[in-house]
């Protein structure tokens, strides 16, 4: 079955206009109501919707209008995924999900992530605050 839910979502780096996050992966998978089975994950779905633009005016995005799939290593390594092509200053919803090697489905969605861009060029190191603290960015 599919693996569970990737855990500790986090955005380790945020620049203008892109954000590199981590996660702890599964090690479990659901083979069948109730039960668990050991399983390597093999790739990674994560998935972004924008909550505030630039100006901090409040924006229904949805999830997937922002997507990205990338090949993971299993447990104990953490995963990671390098979101781009997201809009400066914006705030973000982020979540992540997880396949295994023989499963083609992907698990369940992690618990989501907020972020807000900062103005930093990407070789700079950047504060993340929560979204309700506009001066941290």
């Amino acid at each position: 079955g599919a693996p569970m839910e990737p855990l500790r979502l986090s955005a380790v780096q945020t620049f203008s206009g892109s954000a590199l996050f981590d996660w702890v992966q599964p090690t479990k998978c659901d083979t069948k109501a109730g039960v668990e089975a050991e399983c390597d994950v093999a790739e990674a779905y994560l998935e972004a919707k924008m909550t505030h633009n630039s100006g901090d005016f409040v924006v229904l995005g949805a999830w997937g209008d922002f997507k990205l799939v990338v090949g993971v290593e299993p447990f104990p390594a953490a995963g990671k995924g390098l979101f781009t092509g997201l809009a400066p200053l914006a705030s973000f919803q982020v979540r992540v999900r997880v396949r295994s090697r023989y499963v083609v489905s992907f698990g369940d969605n992690s618990n989501s992530f907020l972020m807000k861009l900062t103005d930093n060029p990407p070789a700079s190191l950047a504060t993340i605050g929560l979204l309700t603290d506009l001066g941290s960015s």
